[in-house]
């Protein structure tokens, strides 16, 4: 058993930090839904994951606009039947707590 097994993350961005925090979680277990704006990063992470034996949903979405990621959300959690983990890697972030942050700073 891995550490991830049965956990569902959703992980935003699809490059950099949000391709290797969607790696490292896929590989412990965890079924990946993802969201990022560039079309070409989203299928490279897709086929990546998939190849690997992973559960992934990549999504095309801009994490500025609230609809985009609730849709994606929403999409990932009936495929997937849950959300466990969350990992905001898309754009920078002031620091912050995920309840203390306002919705314009997200």
């Amino acid at each position: 058993m891995k550490e991830f097994d049965g956990k569902v993350a959703l992980v935003t961005g699809t490059t950099g930090i949000g391709l290797a925090t969607a790696r490292r979680l896929a590989s412990g277990g965890a079924a990946i839904i993802a969201c990022g704006i560039d079309r070409a990063a989203n299928a490279a992470m897709k086929a990546e994951l998939e190849g690997s034996g992973a559960e992934a949903l990549v999504v095309g979405a801009d994490v500025s606009v609230p609809d985009q990621v609730r849709d994606a959300l929403a999409a990932g959690v009936e495929r997937f039947g849950g959300l466990d983990i969350i990992v905001n890697s898309a754009a920078v972030h002031p620091y912050g707590t995920a309840t203390s942050t306002d919705f314009e700073t997200w």
